[in-house]
C-alpha cells in the first residue's frame, strides 16, 4: 500500500521507522536507482535479517538496531547527517509509549516539505483491533495502544505536521494471511 504512494510521491532519501526485515526499503531502493534509505528497528534480529536480505544493495541502504524513542548518540548522529525526504512508519505506531514525541522526531529529520506516511490499524473499523486495544490496556497493561483514525491524524498534526489526511484505507478479510485487515494510510507534510 505504501509503495504505490512512494512511487508517485518520494524524494531521494527514505527513513523507515520500525523497518522490521526491511521489505519496504528493499522494494523501494530496487525500483529506484537514485534513492538511499535508512531503516531503524528495535529488534537486533530484524536488523540482522534486513542487512542480510539487502546485502546486494550496497551503501544505498543502512539499517540500525535502535529504539526510536530513546535519544542516543549513535542514532542522533545517523539522523543528522542529511535530512530525509520521506519518513515511513508502517504497523509500528501502536508500540510507541509517547506517540506524539515519536512523530515529532520524524518531523524534525525531514527536509522542508518532506512527507510522512503513517500506516496503522483502524481501531474504529475492526473488532479484533478493538479487542487487542482493550487487552493491552486492561489485561496486559503495557503501553501498546491502537487509535482511531481521528486520533492518529490529530497526533500527526500535534507533532507539527500539516495537511494530515487519510489517502487510503483497506478493509479486507483473509488478506495476506490475516483473518481481518483494517488499515489506514495517513500522509502529512512537514
Amino acid at each position: 500500500i505504501i509503495l504505490r504512494h512512494l512511487e508517485r510521491d518520494a524524494g531521494k532519501r527514505l527513513l523507515d521507522v520500525g523497518c522490521a526485515s526491511g521489505y519496504l526499503i528493499r522494494s523501494f531502493v530496487t525500483a529506484r536507482q537514485d534513492v538511499t534509505a535508512m531503516g531503524i528497528d528495535l529488534s537486533p534480529q530484524m536488523i540482522a535479517a534486513a542487512e542480510t536480505l539487502a546485502a546486494d544493495l550496497g551503501p544505498r541502504v543502512t539499517f540500525l538496531s535502535n529504539d526510536w524513542e530513546d535519544e542516543n548518540e549513535e542514532l542522533d548522529k545517523a539522523l543528522t547527517q542529511k535530512p530525509f525526504d520521506v519518513a515511513v512508519c508502517a504497523s509500528t505506531f501502536h508500540y510507541f509509549a509517547n506517540p506524539v514525541a515519536a512523530l515529532r522526531r520524524m518531523q524534525q529529520v525531514l527536509t522542508p516539505g518532506g512527507r510522512l506516511f503513517l500506516l496503522e490499524r483502524q481501531r474504529e473499523r475492526s473488532l479484533p483491533t478493538m479487542a487487542w486495544d482493550l487487552a493491552h490496556r486492561h489485561l496486559i497493561k503495557d503501553h501498546v495502544q491502537f487509535y482511531s483514525t481521528a486520533e492518529l491524524t490529530g497526533m500527526v498534526e500535534a507533532a507539527g505536521f500539516r495537511e494530515a489526511k487519510v489517502v487510503e484505507t483497506i478493509k479486507r478479510a483473509f488478506w495476506h494471511g490475516k483473518v481481518s485487515t483494517n488499515l489506514t494510510l495517513i500522509k502529512a507534510l512537514k
